[in-house]
C-alpha cells in the first residue's frame, strides 16, 4: 500500500485545509448578509432611541398579528396575557425565594 493517493497525509491536510477556509468564507458571508437584513432593525432602534426600542418593537407584533390573523388574535393575547402574569408571579416568587 502506498501513501502516494488521495488518502495520503500530505492530501488529507490540504483538504481539510481547504475546508477550513472555506468555511471561513462562508461565515463571513453570512455575518455579511445579517447585517444588511438587521440594517433597518438597527437604524429604527437610533432614530426612535433606546428607550422606545421595546414599545415600538411590541406595537410592530401586534399590528403583525392584527393584520394576518384578526380571527384568532383575542384568544392568543389572551394566552399572552396569562402566561405574562404566570411569568411575572413566578419571578417574583423566584425573587423573594432568593
Amino acid at each position: 500500500m502506498s501513501n502516494s493517493g488521495k488518502h495520503s497525509p500530505a492530501s488529507l491536510a490540504a483538504r481539510r485545509q481547504a475546508l477550513v477556509t472555506e468555511c471561513a468564507l462562508q461565515r463571513i458571508t453570512a455575518a455579511r448578509e445579517v447585517r444588511g437584513i438587521m440594517a433597518p432593525v438597527h437604524n429604527l432602534r437610533h432614530k426612535v432611541g433606546g428607550n422606545f426600542a421595546i414599545p415600538v418593537s411590541v406595537l410592530g407584533l401586534i399590528g403583525g398579528l392584527i393584520a394576518t390573523r384578526s380571527g384568532k388574535l383575542v384568544p392568543m393575547l389572551t394566552t399572552v396575557r396569562s402566561l405574562w402574569k404566570l411569568g411575572r408571579d413566578g419571578l417574583a416568587a423566584w425573587r423573594q425565594r432568593t
